[in-house]
């Protein structure tokens, strides 16, 4: 008789924290600065924080809307920082230049800018005047501060043209990006490519992701980001997940959240029993064997980006243990 396999036990690698919905641009495909504003005060956050880190994650990333908006968010990166997480920040940038420095002082390691097109063209997409100069400048104030980045893109019609440009501008800074994720617009089919630009993007990764990688950019992205293959085994949900801390919802991953069920709450109960119950382990069958509907809308890009944030989550664990910062 064949002795049972264990199945290993989840470790949380990667967390995302959603702190609200506020937001201050107006991104043509994302409607959360149109919900109701969400935010809490620090003690609020702070206290959904700590519950969350019952769960030992190696790495913390806050997410909004736009999480530069709380004044709070230096302690709570600080507290995240403080618990052995290595922490990063999405933000549009916007105020960055003025927010940067404080961050890292408070532990903070990687800034994720949202970056879609060069100039103008930017800022029609954000609907934002101005926003690609408060990028740049943001990016400057990085460099000043000692903080790493990464640029997420989403890829849409308006911005297709810019793709060439824009990865020749992130060639061209004195700092350069560590990575460089590009993002298929979602649930907004009148924002997608046509046809023929979609075919032009296949044609020119490759030498884009050659050239990113001459100059030290992991380019993420993959070729048929918009084909419609359905759900994909994935092992993400093994070590993700996606807290809404407004809230106290729990999902099984950022590409998750409001597309399924939550696995729970963090908050009627300890975070551990959620993050290990019935439901969770549900969800990671349905996702290693292919059957998890809602995640027909992601891509194996976004999976990569998830798996290389575990990479960059454990080797911070590791040198952590080594006792250096």
């Amino acid at each position: 008789m064949t002795a049972a396999v264990a199945t290993p036990k989840p470790q949380l690698d990667v967390l995302y924290v959603k702190l609200f919905d506020d937001c201050n641009v107006r991104c043509t495909m994302c409607t959360c600065w149109g919900l109701p504003r969400t935010r809490r005060d620090t003690a609020y956050y702070m206290d959904s924080l700590d519950r969350l880190l019952h769960l030992r994650p190696a790495a913390v990333r806050f997410t909004g809307g736009e999480s530069l908006l709380l004044p709070g968010l230096p302690e709570l990166v600080e507290r995240a920082a403080n618990a052995g997480a290595r922490v990063s920040v999405i933000t549009n940038g916007r105020l960055l230049r003025s927010k940067a420095a404080r961050l890292a002082e408070a532990g903070c390691v990687e800034i994720v800018l949202s970056l879609d097109a060069v100039g103008p063209a930017h800022d029609e997409i954000r609907a934002t005047p101005g926003l690609f100069e408060h990028c740049l400048r943001g990016i400057d104030a990085l460099s000043e501060a000692g903080l790493v980045y990464g640029v997420n893109t989403v890829v849409q019609r308006a911005g297709m043209v810019d793709l060439l440009a824009l990865a020749e501008l992130l060639l061209a800074r004195p700092t350069r990006p560590r990575w460089w994720h590009l993002i298929p617009v979602r649930d907004c089919p009148d924002l997608a490519p046509t046809a023929i630009q979609q075919a032009d993007l296949w044609r020119a990764l490759p030498a884009m992701r050659e050239s990113m990688a001459e100059h030290g950019i992991d380019l993420v992205a993959d070729e048929t980001m918009f084909a419609d293959t359905g759900p994909q085994s994935c092992e993400v949900p093994q070590f993700t997940a996606y807290a809404c801390a407004d809230t106290g919802e729990l999902f099984g991953c950022n590409m998750l959240s409001h597309r399924d069920l939550t696995i729970g709450t963090f908050v009627e109960g300890p975070a551990e029993a959620t993050w290990l119950g019935a439901r969770a382990a549900a969800l990671r069958q349905r996702c290693r064997d292919g059957a998890n509907d809602p995640c027909g809308s992601c891509d194996r890009g976004s999976q990569a980006m998830n798996h290389k944030l575990r990479s960059f989550a454990i080797t911070h664990r590791e040198v952590g243990q080594g006792g250096a910062r």
